[in-house]
């Protein structure tokens, strides 16, 4: 079975001892003698989390727990939160938690400056300019306008 690494995340088996890419010694994670009634298994890898148990129970500092949760497990903010309200829910550890999968956003950048400030060209500008400038227009076939650099594409 695949497991992501806990240190650079990328996918590796979960029979090695350490990530081929990155080097981190899985072997103290797998191995690590985690007793069944607090652990959590996130990606293949038992983890302990009854310190985070402990802190709900008790104060409740859930900004406390999210950032346990990060550190220890290696999770993202998103699914330390998620996993934070499910132990709050359950007053107990899930015996097995499934990363939520991350939102890639596609932000369009500007091909020369990689700024991400741009704007859409409109029609009635594009059309003021080609019929000012005629076939030299520059924004013939242009879509987008770079407002930092100014380019266009």
């Amino acid at each position: 079975m695949l497991i992501n690494c806990p240190e650079c995340g990328k996918e590796i088996s979960d029979k090695s001892k350490q990530c081929i890419h990155c080097g981190y010694p899985l072997e103290e994670l797998v191995s690590n003698n985690v007793s069944d009634k607090n652990a959590c298994t996130i990606n293949g890898i038992k983890y302990d989390l009854t310190d985070e148990l402990q802190i709900v129970m008790n104060d409740g500092n859930l900004v406390q727990v999210v950032r346990s949760l990060r550190e220890k497990c290696g999770l993202s903010l998103k699914n330390a939160k998620i996993l934070c309200d499910i132990i709050i829910d359950l007053k107990s550890i899930p015996s097995e938690y499934v990363l939520a999968p991350e939102v890639v956003r596609n932000i369009p950048k500007c091909p020369t400056c990689g700024s991400t400030e741009i704007q859409q060209i409109s029609g009635l500008e594009r059309g003021a300019s080609i019929m000012g400038l005629g076939i030299f227009s520059k924004k013939i076939n242009k879509s987008f306008k770079c407002k930092v650099c100014g380019y266009t594409w």
